[in-house]
């Protein structure tokens, strides 16, 4: 599956606690955003095991975010998108 018409914003970084986290019930509204910038990321070894860590996804039209990307597992998380074939 390819994805179109969208960025993944590399300056916001999200958090999610990996307990609470069941990829078949996923869901935005359970996201905290924890960092402005990729800069002032510091990540300990606690941090990384608590949290899963995600990209925000947005549209590159009208920059509404529309999801997240999980770096680790290369994977979109979308929310309310339809999909689509061209």
């Amino acid at each position: 599956m390819f994805v179109f018409n969208c960025k993944i914003n590399f300056d916001e970084q999200l958090k999610y606690p990996k307990n609470e986290l069941d990829k078949k019930k996923f869901k935005k509204s359970k996201l905290n955003k924890v960092i402005d910038s990729v800069a002032d990321i510091k990540i300990d070894g606690d941090d990384d095991e608590q949290f899963d860590l995600f990209k925000p996804v947005e549209c590159i039209n009208c920059n509404t975010e529309i999801g997240v990307y999980d770096e680790k597992e290369e994977l979109y998380h979308f929310f309310n998108v339809l999909a689509s074939h061209s």
